[in-house]
């Protein structure tokens, strides 16, 4: 984020300031390049001439969760989806904000009452999860990504899941490591000989190390 770019969109700002495009712009490329505590005053600023746009308050609360400040992101979710209730991603990100700082079982009841399962699409309920070493929650998400995607397919995320079902090292788990192994090997045939090799140790019984 260059000087003269945020030079031009504080110039748009003060230009047309109802406008809240150039804020929320330069909003997020503050509270991406480090500048956190800025970042979050222009989108407060923004929410001045929108009050009901979850938007900013999305942003706030993800700079907030990046940074390990939970209660504050938490609490901002709530600001949120307390704006729209029925609003599922709202929910979804208050229920991961929760999930995140260790309240799993408050976030995840939520998620379960709202859509009948955990298994949400959504990057920071991912991450969440990831967070908290919840693997097979993981799976379960990019599972329903794949299902959503159908008939399209994913080589990362097929990968994902394989390297997540080795890793169980559960014998169980394995036709589904080999599932989407093969999957990958028709999607990126640069990752043919790689693949091959670890269907070949996993049919043979063998252990498979990945990352």
């Amino acid at each position: 984020f260059t000087s003269r770019a945020r030079a031009e969109l504080e110039a748009s700002v003060a230009a047309d300031p109802l406008n809240t495009r150039p804020l929320f712009f330069l909003g997020y490329a503050l509270s991406n390049t480090g500048a956190d505590e800025e970042g979050i005053d222009v989108f407060r600023s923004a929410l001045t001439v929108n009050p009901a746009r979850q938007n900013f308050l999305y942003e706030i609360a993800r700079t907030y969760l990046n940074a390990g400040e939970f209660d504050a992101a938490i609490a901002t979710f709530k600001e949120a989806y307390d704006i729209l209730p029925e609003n599922d991603e709202a929910l979804t990100y208050y229920a991961a904000a929760l999930i995140s700082s260790g309240r799993i079982v408050e976030g995840e009841r939520m998620l379960t009452e709202r859509f009948g399962t955990t298994a949400i699409d959504n990057s920071i309920l991912l991450s969440a999860y990831k967070e908290q070493g919840a693997t097979m929650k993981v799976a379960a998400i990019l599972e329903q990504r794949l299902a959503q995607m159908s008939p399209q397919d994913d080589f990362q995320t097929r990968l994902s899941l394989a390297v997540i079902y080795i890793n169980t090292n559960n014998a169980d788990d394995r036709p589904k490591a080999i599932e989407h192994l093969e999957r990958a090997i028709f999607l990126n045939d640069q990752f043919k000989t790689q693949g091959q090799q670890m269907i070949e140790a996993l049919k043979a019984g063998k252990s498979v190390i990945v990352k």
